[in-house]
């Protein structure tokens, strides 16, 4: 005599009220109660296969799925909620045929036509079954109920007495043992594949509301499925990949603009973009993050005007140094100069942040808290606010690393793109690792991906074969390089080559993996990362005076910074006897006239020259000494130390 409820718990309603949270934002009064499900735009999405992120139906198989049936209606996107079942599948080929007028629609008597109609003739929901059974044999309704669960559930001796029912009911309508035992087979067929339409139809209305959001506010659909699936790294990296195709811009974090989770906002063209959430960058603590957002809400200006400024404004007792150098590499303290002179500052500026912290704590409030213009004299001088990165210029190798690792994706470029194309997932004829995750069955691919990981193992015959971790765009996968394949391709198992591999692709447990077969080097593991153009040399003053304080060279390493590129930097460093000439280890530049032109700024005329070329200048590592006269000789601890 009681009720049974079941309530679901679905992560896309989360998303769905992301959505309309970030669509009012910008001025718009939607709500999901009164969004049309006759949409024609959100129709013309799921035919067109962009599925990734619509309720049901993301993924290679109902993907597939959604193009063939080409949804025009919502009663289309019921029956496609139902065929997607393990069970109904079986009748999709026929079900799609008929839609498409490919195959003629038949029914076995003209009574079970209204009922049949909507499907094509096929019985795909349990209420057809049931409306059969009234209808053709004069089952009551709660009969026809009963007459579901036997035959969902496949009780024999239940469907015997069902059918013998069944037939000495349809003998009443007229219609002959013979033709009542056929209808019988056939909707005991169905019925084990049979979905219940209620069911369907509540999925439908939410994969409805799903494609309306990515059809006519992508943007803001694709912030709301981020934020949701943040923790979940593939899933970032698939939904960055759908970003991508979509055209969609996503902007790195920032400490001044980033919330939490996801954003929309306008990018430098204008254009709406996804600003990326701090919540998403590894090492950062929620607890932190509202503390630094808190601080930021605090202020009259809403955002930190330099890296002193940032620093001196939080709350040291919910924030601490891993949780800001983790931002630091990740990029959202960008805002506040290039990302290694942030890191090589972050000491000085975390140590000052938290002198003034403990001081407001115990009301020794300095003047600086009454009059931001005025310095307090307690205090050093705000010597870390650093040079804003210029707008495009390369990242290094080494800030898209820590991308990589704090981001879980590289955000500002990919080796990849080398190959592929600037704004590219995939070359034509190739499949991406998230395809083959959501395939169907084994088979045969071509990949093109670069090496994340590469863990080689001694089989029981002494011989070496490589477990390699392949990435794409789309997310990763484990590549097997069994002895044979290992062996003929030896040279490209190196972390970092970006190569295409023929294939197969198999189930491994629940895991799909890759079992290489061919492999060649699509580009070299040297190409793949940033190569030097040139060289940028750097001559160093001679008077005592430039490197007495150190501010002459704090100066230089500021500026140096502001041009970062990847071009080789070579200082002419005065010493003892002469000039030693030293390749910089650490630091990459962009070399040009403008920065030529700084140096010369700063170190006067003739301090600095550009030599263009492919592979840059020759420049041994060793020091080269040239002549100088006796009284022009510097004495430089710095020169030392190089």
């Amino acid at each position: 005599g009681l009720l049974k409820m079941d309530f679901l718990g679905l992560k896309t309603l989360s998303v769905l009220g992301r959505a309309v949270e970030l669509v009012n934002r910008d001025g718009h009064d939607l709500d999901l109660e009164t969004i049309p499900l006759d949409d024609e735009e959100s129709y013309a999405l799921l035919r067109r296969g962009e599925t990734v992120g619509i309720f049901q139906l993301e993924g290679g198989m109902t993907t597939r799925m959604t193009t063939d049936v080409a949804p025009t209606c919502f009663e289309d996107l019921i029956a496609l909620m139902a065929l997607i079942r393990p069970g109904p599948m079986e009748l999709a080929p026929d079900y799609i045929a008929r839609k498409h007028g490919r195959e003629p629609i038949e029914y076995a008597h003209p009574l079970m036509e209204p009922v049949l109609s909507e499907t094509y003739g096929i019985a795909l929901y349990q209420e057809q079954v049931m409306r059969q059974a009234n209808v053709l044999a004069g089952f009551s309704m709660a009969e026809g109920d009963g007459l579901r669960k036997a035959m969902g559930k496949k009780l024999p001796a239940e469907m015997a007495k069902y059918r013998e029912r069944f037939v000495s009911g349809c003998g009443e309508n007229q219609i002959s043992a013979t033709l009542a035992g056929k209808i019988w087979d056939l909707i005991e067929r169905f019925a084990g594949y049979g979905f219940n339409k209620a069911h369907s139809a509540a999925y439908a209305v939410i994969a409805a509301q799903t494609a309306y959001f990515k059809a006519r506010h992508p943007v803001e659909f694709m912030a709301a499925l981020l934020t949701t699936d943040i923790g979940n790294p593939d899933k970032i990296v698939s939904d960055f990949a759908e970003c991508r195709r979509a055209g969609i811009a996503v902007l790195p974090p920032r400490v001044n603009t980033s919330d939490l989770g996801f954003t929309v906002e306008r990018g430098p063209d204008g254009a709406k973009a996804v600003r990326f959430g701090l919540l998403a960058i590894k090492n950062a603590g929620e607890a932190a993050l509202r503390g630094i957002l808190d601080a930021r809400a605090e202020r009259l200006e809403t955002t930190f005007g330099s890296l002193d400024d940032f620093c001196g404004a939080l709350d040291w007792t919910r924030v601490n140094r891993r949780v800001i150098e983790s931002l630091a590499k990740a990029g959202a303290l960008d805002d506040f100069g290039p990302r290694s002179s942030v890191l090589e500052a972050l000491d000085r500026a975390i140590e000052g942040g938290q002198r003034r912290h403990k001081a407001a704590s115990r009301g020794q409030i300095g003047l600086f808290e009454l009059a931001p213009e005025v310095v307090s004299l307690d205090l050093p001088p705000a010597t870390t606010t650093l040079p804003t990165q210029g707008a495009g210029r390369a990242l290094s190798r080494e800030h898209l690393t820590w991308e990589k690792e704090l981001l879980g994706l590289y955000l500002s470029d990919h080796p990849l793109n080398a190959v592929l194309g600037q704004g590219m997932v995939v070359a034509p004829g190739v499949t991406t690792i998230s395809a083959i995750n959501e395939r169907e069955g084994p088979g045969q691919v071509k990949v093109i991906g670069m090496i994340a990981a590469v863990r080689r193992v001694t089989t029981k015959a002494n011989k070496t074969m490589a477990i390699v971790t392949l990435e794409d765009l789309t997310g990763s996968m484990e590549l097997v390089a069994f002895p044979e394949c290992y062996e003929r391709h030896l040279d490209l198992w190196i972390e970092d080559a970006v190569i295409e591999v023929q294939a197969k692709a198999e189930r491994r447990g629940e895991q799909w993996q890759l079992v290489c077969e061919q492999a060649s080097e699509t580009i070299s593991s040297s190409q793949a990362r940033p190569v030097a153009r040139g060289t940028m040399r750097v001559t160093l003053p001679r008077h005592d005076g430039w490197w007495q304080d150190g501010a002459g060279l704090h100066a230089l390493q500021s500026l140096l910074g502001h041009y970062e590129g990847e071009d080789e930097l070579v200082f002419e460093v005065p010493a003892r006897r002469g000039v030693v000439s030293l390749r910089s280890r650490t630091r990459r530049v962009e070399a040009g006239e403008a920065l030529c032109k700084a140096l010369e700024s700063l170190l006067g005329p003739g301090s600095a020259a550009w030599e263009a070329g492919e592979t840059g200048a020759s420049v041994r590592p060793e020091a080269q000494y040239r002549d100088l006269a006796p009284d022009h000789a510097v004495h430089s601890p710095f020169a030392i130390a190089s």
